[in-house]
């Protein structure tokens, strides 16, 4: 809880307009770093503090003040309070501030006074400042207990207007004022690091002050060391390196070799909290420099591996062993957790490769083994350690921990046999090399998970990152059609070649959230991943496929031959890109670590030998050396902030409702997407604001709006409005024509009369009335509707009676036609017999003229049907109809037969028996 003192103290400072002070206590260097541990958060002003305040953010000791006029920084000390202000110069003295990103944290305030006691504040991760000066936004986040701002230019607008300036600092430390304003660009710094010879980046890291750490291998005497450094002497052949570039990318704090006279390579690296750079990588010097505690100072032979920790400065070895036997042993990652122990992994070829009892495997399996080391804080002693593999070859590539000490360490293996857990994802083989990603429990001891991951070609797990839910993001290169993707993922067919693939394991090991391909016709390959809190993964690498996918507003979206570094960022489903674009010129560069500084910096390190390689001005080295060189880039990916200014919340009756829309970039394009009935959901389309939508039939929706800045960077919450269109009765229609009788709805008629049948299913058509517009229909007391129960006035629709049953009873049809001119209880009915019974037909006489004359002849009939009635008569000569017509007593027939059959039919269809009659003569 905040204190109420502390409260008061610096609302007291800021209404009597504190002044200046000495550079005492607290310093004010030490004002703008000690921020506090605590995250920031910005409360808005609800009588808690000056009327003039508009926002509050807190972090430990320090506290913002956000007015209209600029921002007041106070930080508490022992004896007094130090206030540092920012004032807007010359700026709009009312602008707009908006809160965005909200968070779930709520805030109280209790103080003396009703109006300090506040409870249940909400609070923001960011508001923004519109129309500070014409066409200038600002936006304040709080990140990792800082306080960082952005300004945002509008296209045509004047950045000269732009005034501010800290007032009570004498100095920034070890930065120049101007770091302060930062102007958005796509690569906020790349630069170049090497000498004459060969010079390769193998890996990156970021430490919490956005300091870049690159280490890699060098064969070049002259690679750029600093005064003071554990070693400014290349030591012959290859050498490792460790440089840590200032946070502009404009210098070397410091830079330093590490080796023997032998080759020397660093592959990968980590920073601490401290700011301690952690190294591994391979050696063949018997001389590399170990430290007097260390775990093992004796070079084992052939190749092997070493762990060495620099102190922050880069002047000394807090520790540095080797790590190996006879054979060779090769580290490929490392990683550190909040005790400063590292985790590294990598391959070894020797029995003798040191481990701890009671681990999950001592015993060297045979061939080439993955292994799995923990090293204690102080680098003298080992943790765990043990082996991973089985009969064939396994290659640990990439390590990552997390919160909990397990370690996840991804490789390859060619063992049919390659240890896997129990309803893991994969257990079985899939041929040729496959990709292994395993979990290890944090002693080492036992499998929380491990699971094979491929088809039946070669797959080869390069980097491996974990997010704060355990939740395991895997990169690296397969030429396996068949390998694993999932539904909805962005690309789920394999392009040719080698293709660079990104998979998202669930937190259990026994499933895929996500598995996509990424390339296209040549060869792709991922080297290096890291994801963020909001789950999107980012992902380096090499392609030399001129269709490699960019995105717009990337960097670069254009293939500049040969290999090209690619930087692609996905989105949290694994759905899309985010962000992904291009980083070379003519010849090869490759990219080999990635690493995020938690305030929207993406920092990419890699190999090149293009002198034409895009590099940022007043970079710490702009030139081309020669051969391969390192390099370094910082892109900036932190995407813009959206808000919802307009549109319905909750029940409309418009189903083309409009949304209102803006964002922190006044440069920004939007892309919208809307969920509910009958809408593309998941669907994201370019948009403006204002944008229209529908029309819509009645349900709930939502409406999703994000911001994507002219790089590409969308922003990872979009705003929402949860919405449901209920549309109102339809206005009743005047009712015309025949039978209107003030307002009296129109009477309608069905044919009536009774209808027989000797069938028990009979067909009916049903022709609705004008005015109609639906039906229900019955024949057993309860009332249906058809034909989807709308109908259209004078159209046949023909439905089924049934009339069977035990009772064989007669049916009635009853028919309702509904409408706004029609009274929907107005029943019409028409009757329905069944009638199974033939007639009786007597024997019927003909009389014709007497022989030998010429004559009609005269059938007379007598037939009886009680039901349906006598309907007609048929008449036949031998088996052949010579007369048919409806049913009379007496009949005239033409022709002079001798026999006839008759017999009658009723109105049902039931005919009576053939009767012969002779004709007689008279």
């Amino acid at each position: 809880m905040w204190q109420a003192a502390g409260l008061f103290a610096v609302a007291a400072c800021l209404a009597a307009g504190a002044e200046p002070a000495t550079a005492r206590e607290p310093s004010r260097a030490h004002v703008l770093t000690s921020y506090g541990a605590l995250p920031l958060g910005f409360v808005p002003n609800a009588g808690q503090s000056d009327a003039r305040v508009r926002y509050i953010a807190q972090s430990g000791g320090t506290t913002f003040f956000f007015t209209d006029r600029g921002v007041t920084m106070v930080v508490s000390g022992s004896r007094r309070a130090v206030a540092l202000k920012l004032p807007f110069r010359h700026a709009n003295r009312k602008p707009r501030i908006v809160a965005s990103r909200r968070s779930a944290a709520v805030v109280s305030y209790f103080g003396k006074g009703r109006d300090a006691q506040q409870a249940g504040l909400p609070s923001y991760g960011a508001i923004t400042y519109r129309g500070l000066w014409p066409g200038v936004a600002v936006t304040f986040r709080g990140t990792n207990a800082r306080l960082t701002y952005r300004l945002r230019v509008a296209p045509g607008a004047d950045a000269r207007k732009i005034k501010l300036a800290w007032e009570g600092a004498d100095r920034l430390p070890g930065r120049d004022r101007a770091r302060a304003l930062r102007i958005e660009s796509a690569v906020e710094f790349s630069t170049l690091l090497g000498g004459a010879g060969f010079d390769a980046g193998n890996d990156v890291a970021v430490d919490a002050q956005g300091s870049a750490y690159i280490t890699g291998e060098t064969f070049s005497t002259a690679f750029p060391t600093t005064a003071g450094v554990f070693d400014s002497l290349h030591n012959g052949s290859g050498d490792v390196y460790v440089t840590k570039l200032n946070p502009s990318g404009t210098g070397l704090e410091y830079s330093t070799f590490l080796g023997g006279d032998a080759v020397d390579s660093g592959v990968g690296i980590a920073v601490d909290a401290q700011g301690s750079a952690y190294v591994t990588g391979v050696t063949t010097s018997d001389g590399y420099p170990t430290t007097a505690n260390a775990f093992d100072k004796t070079y084992n032979g052939s190749f092997d591996a070493f762990v060495t920790k620099l102190n922050p400065a880069g002047t000394g070895l807090e520790y540095s062993t080797f790590l190996g036997s006879a054979n060779a042993d090769e580290s490929n990652g490392i990683v550190v957790d909040a005790q400063r122990n590292a985790y590294v992994t990598g391959d070894t070829q020797s029995p003798g490769f040191p481990t701890t009892a009671n681990v999950f495997d001592s015993t060297h399996n045979g061939s080439l083994d993955a292994f799995v080391t923990k090293l204690n804080a102080s680098g003298s002693g080992l943790a765990y350690s043990t082996f991973l593999g089985a009969s064939e070859a396994e290659d640990g590539f990439g390590i990552a921990v997390d919160g909990q000490g397990s370690a996840y360490v991804v490789g390859s293996t060619e063992s049919p046999t390659f240890p896997t857990s129990a309803n893991a994802f994969d257990r079985g083989f899939n041929g040729d090399l496959d990709g292994f990603v395993t979990k290890l429990d944090p002693v080492g001891r036992t499998l929380g998970y491990s699971t094979l991951l491929g088809g039946a070609g070669s797959d080869d797990g390069r980097a491996i990152a974990v997010d704060a839910q355990g939740t395991a993001f895997v990169a690296g290169v397969t030429d396996s059609p068949g390998f694993p993707t999932t539904a909805g993922a962005f690309d789920t067919g394999h392009n040719g070649g080698d293709d660079a693939f990104v998979t998202k394991l669930d937190a259990t090991g026994n499933g895929l959230v996500y598995s996509t391909f990424v390339g296209d016709a040549a060869s792709d390959v991922a080297n290096a991943i890291t994801v963020d809190g909001q789950g999107e993964a980012f992902v380096t690498g090499v392609t030399d496929s001129p269709g490699f996918p960019t995105t717009g507003g990337a960097f670069d979206t254009g293939y500049n031959g040969g290999d090209d570094t690619f930087v692609t960022k996905l989105t949290p489903a694994g759905t899309g890109l985010a962000y992904s674009t291009f980083a070379g010129s003519s010849l090869n560069e490759g990219g080999f670590g990635v690493a995020l500084d938690g305030r929207g910096g993406l920092y990419v390190g890699g190999s090149t030998n293009s002198p034409g390689f895009p590099t940022s001005a007043g970079a710490a080295d702009t030139t081309h050396n020669g051969d391969f060189d390192a390099f370094a880039m910082k892109l900036d990916v932190m995407p813009p902030d959206t808000t919802i200014t307009d549109g319905p919340s909750g029940q409309t009756d418009s189903t083309t409702p409009s949304f209102s829309f803006t964002s922190d970039d006044a440069s920004a394009g939007f892309r919208c997407r809307l969920d509910g009935p009958g809408a593309a959901s998941g669907s994201e389309q370019p948009c403006g604001s204002p944008q229209v939508v529908g029309p819509l039939a009645d349900g709930a929706y939502t409406f999703n709006v994000r911001a994507v800045d002219a790089r590409g960077n969308a922003d990872d919450t979009p705003a929402s409005r949860t919405f449901t269109v209920v549309t109102p009765p339809p206005a009743p229609q005047p009712c015309t024509g025949a039978g209107r009788n003030d307002g009296e709805p129109i009477g309608v008629s069905i044919a009536a009369g009774a209808r027989y049948t000797k069938r028990p299913k009979l067909q009916l058509t049903i022709i609705p009335p004008d005015g109609a517009t639906g039906l229900s229909i019955s024949n057993d007391g309860g009332f249906k509707r058809p034909f989807g129960g709308q109908v259209e006035p004078g159209r046949r629709y023909p439905w089924a009676l049934d009339s069977s049953g035990p009772e064989r009873l007669p049916k009635t049809v009853y028919v309702r036609f509904s409408g706004p001119c029609l009274d929907p209880s107005q029943t019409f009915q028409d009757d329905i017999i069944l009638d199974e019974t033939a007639p009786t037909l007597s024997t019927p006489t003909v009389r014709g003229p007497a022989k030998g004359r010429r004559g009609a002849l005269t059938l007379t009939l007598k037939a009886v049907d009680n039901a349906s009635g006598v309907k007609r008569v048929e008449v036949r000569r031998r088996n052949a109809r010579i007369f048919a017509a409806a049913y009379k007593r007496r009949l005239r027939l033409k022709g002079s037969p001798r026999k006839l059959t008759v017999r009658v039919t009723d109105g049902a269809g039931n005919a009576s028996r053939w009767k012969q009659v002779k004709v007689v003569r008279r």
